[in-house]
């Protein structure tokens, strides 16, 4: 079970997270069941977005072109807004994006980007 108390107060920062729905490594939906039980991508990034005071709710940018193999822009990217101030919540969601997707060129530049856009406070 998820306790946030015991989470440091400190330690809340930005946070990207790039997931894939087809990830069979590292289950999007999450795992609901003991042994291997832990939360999906959405749910942690809600979880995140809580901690950085962000609205409840995500808002939907444009789809970006993320993977090489898959047809046209692949990718959701689910933004919270109105965070704690120098704090930022996405997760860039690869529709049928698997676990190690094959990038495009400029992923590297987008990830940097967006670190960029939030430094650590």
């Amino acid at each position: 079970h998820f306790d946030n108390s015991l989470c440091d107060a400190g330690s809340v920062m930005s946070v990207l997270q790039i997931h894939g729905t087809r990830d069979e490594t590292i289950l999007y939906e999450g795992v609901p069941t003991l042994p291997m039980q832990y939360p999906g991508a959405e749910e942690t990034v809600e979880r995140w977005a809580s901690r950085a005071d962000c609205d409840e709710t995500p808002s939907t940018q444009n789809r970006i072109d993320m993977v090489s193999n898959l047809p046209g822009d692949d990718t959701d990217v689910l933004r919270y807004e109105n965070c704690a101030p120098g704090r930022g919540v996405e997760l860039w969601r690869i529709v049928d994006g698997t676990h190690i997707p094959s990038i495009q060129a400029d992923f590297g530049d987008r990830v940097l980007d967006w670190f960029d856009a939030h430094p650590r406070p």
